[in-house]
């Protein structure tokens, strides 16, 4: 049985609610660290570029691309591998486990190691014999403003710039239209990546879903709800790096969203 959350189709690892949880804690990726397909030509591996990142209380710094490889392929069932990075500064691939059966899709990816960020989902078909860009799901949660010592920026301790600040600004008020939009948050948290903590309103005569995910990750699904007519729920999601997230509502109509908190 997996800690991982399942809506639809779609599912959340609890590997990504484990690396949700830690970036509460002011930990994730200060710059790049991008998880690519290999430069040099797609084989069993994949690189992991220059950047920073902050975690466990250490400043992590890799100044060139790292190439990491991924273990091979069983001859017919997928599985779901794990890009991640370390306080001490070491990346690896760590394997998830096998589906099930040829056709099951329940690959899920290992847990997330201790002392560690995630940055990549890679996703080993049966019989594959290299790794391309569309196995590779980036899955960085970049926290700015921790510590940046080419900047001059320090971390004061890993509670001090990543305590839980609670709000009560209304950040939408209007008809929104089915489908996917922009909702920016940075008029209240920066232009920042946050973690937020959002309280909707289905403001129109019948009920209504709502979806949210970082802005830009179009194949990533962190929250939904579904309320009746004048009920209220909560969705939480990290933001982009300008805080911006994404919203989705099944129906047109009006809706209200406050934020009420975020880290």
């Amino acid at each position: 049985m997996s800690n991982d959350f399942h809506a639809h189709d779609e599912v959340v690892y609890a590997a990504q609610l484990e690396a949700y949880y830690r970036a509460g804690k002011g930990w994730g990726v200060i710059s790049a660290l991008t998880p690519a397909q290999r430069g040099a030509g797609a084989n069993m591996s994949i690189d992991i570029g220059a950047g920073e990142a902050y975690l466990n209380g250490t400043a992590v710094s890799k100044g060139t691309t790292t190439n990491l490889v991924v273990a091979a392929a069983d001859a017919t069932k997928d599985r779901t591998d794990i890009a991640t990075l370390t306080s001490a500064g070491v990346l690896s691939v760590a394997q998830g486990n096998l589906e099930s059966d040829v056709g099951e899709g329940d690959d899920y990816p290992p847990v997330l190691p201790d002392n560690s960020i995630l940055l990549a989902l890679v996703k080993v078909q049966g019989g594959a014999t290299s790794i391309t860009t569309s196995d590779i799901t980036d899955k960085r949660i970049f926290n700015t403003g921790l510590h940046d010592p080419v900047n001059g920026h320090d971390h004061d301790g890993e509670d001090s710039k990543q305590t839980t600040i609670f709000d009560t600004t209304k950040v939408f008020d209007a008809s929104k239209t089915a489908g996917w939009s922009d909702l920016v948050l940075s008029p209240v948290i920066g232009s920042n990546s946050r973690v937020v903590f959002l309280l909707i309103l289905n403001d129109s005569g019948g009920s209504r879903t709502y979806r949210i995910r970082r802005n830009g990750f179009v194949n990533e699904f962190y929250d939904m709800i579904t309320l009746g007519n004048g009920r209220t729920g909560y969705l939480t999601c990290p933001t982009d790096t300008n805080g911006v997230v994404e919203w989705l509502i099944d129906t047109t109509g009006n809706s209200e969203v406050t934020m009420e908190a975020y880290w």
